[in-house]
């Protein structure tokens, strides 16, 4: 199976999600052009509302707040395990 192709501004975006803590397969979904059915248009919008959250709590963080340092760190620690498990 071929790999998609992304441009260079889109990888750019995708790091920038990826310090979210959101995992290989979410990316692809997030940064599709194709939503082939509708479980993948509810779980793209749901991984859009998600994005939102993580980049308050990433804000937050990155201000010092000890819970929302947490949460980021176990959000990323989750991500790294899942992309491990299934590449």
């Amino acid at each position: 199976m071929d790999k998609p192709q992304f441009d260079a501004a889109t990888l750019e975006k995708m790091a920038e999600y990826a310090k979210y803590g959101f995992t290989r397969a979410e990316l692809l979904i997030i940064f599709s052009n194709e939503v082939a059915d509708v479980d993948t248009a509810i779980q793209k919008g749901r991984l859009l509302a998600k994005a939102e959250i993580l980049s308050a709590n990433h804000q937050l963080a990155k201000s010092g707040s000890s819970p929302a340092i947490n949460l980021a760190l176990q959000n990323l620690m989750f991500a790294t395990t899942q992309d491990l498990i299934a590449p």
